[in-house]
């Protein structure tokens, strides 16, 4: 039994820096999680618009009945130049994309 304690923690090691290799790796409730995801938002504005800002705010809700309350998806709401409204980017809660409405008044 002694001899797997190591193992593991070489393994665990292994994994860690496996994370870290990948610098567009989303993990839920990370530092990292919210810039990746203003830079994914940012990639899915329509081309002919100019993004002048980006708010990313946290969707809750139970997944299932009777189960706890939890982060289900994320909502990036992307102002553009010159326009009224929003650009509203989702993603589920790993951080894959869902949809892209364009809410926007321009003109």
């Amino acid at each position: 039994m002694r001899r797997t304690t190591p193992v593991l923690a070489i393994a665990a090691l292994a994994a860690l820096a496996a994370c870290r290799a990948d610098p567009d790796a989303f993990y839920p409730n990370s530092a990292s999680a919210e810039p990746l995801l203003e830079k994914r938002a940012l990639e899915r504005v329509p081309p002919n618009f100019k993004p002048t800002s980006v708010t990313v705010v946290r969707e809750f809700g139970r997944p299932w009945p009777h189960s706890d309350v939890e982060i289900i998806g994320y909502d990036a709401w992307i102002r553009v130049e010159g326009c009224t409204g929003y650009v509203l980017v989702r993603f589920d809660s790993w951080g894959r994309h869902r949809t892209t409405g364009d809410m926007t008044k321009c003109g």
